[in-house]
């Protein structure tokens, strides 16, 4: 039973997240190599990296300084009742999905 498990696991993994990239690095090859690199140089595709990187790097300092300031609330925190800190902690810890709108 252990083993049908794991085989099924894998089996998901494999039709959601590893097929879907190989067809997205397949179809971006379709022209060649020369066509790939030639579309990382266009003026759009180096905007949308600029921008990308800009995002990331505000967004990893912003994630930095309220997850010290969180976790130090979290641990030393006296204002916290007992019973609050573990619903805070799960809802840190607690994958939660967003809507994008479009």
């Amino acid at each position: 039973m252990r083993r049908l498990l794991i085989g099924i696991s894998f089996l998901v993994i494999f039709l959601l997240i590893i097929l879907p990239f190989l067809g997205i690095a397949f179809g971006a090859f379709e022209g060649g190599l020369h066509a790939f690199f030639a579309s990382l140089v266009r003026p759009e595709a180096i905007h949308a990296m600029k921008i990308s990187f800009i995002i990331v790097a505000v967004v990893t300092i912003l994630n930095a300084i309220i997850g010290i300031y969180v976790s130090l609330e979290i641990v030393r925190g006296s204002w916290i009742s007992r019973w609050l800190k573990p619903v805070i902690n799960a809802l840190i810890d607690l994958p939660l999905p967003y809507r994008r709108s479009s």
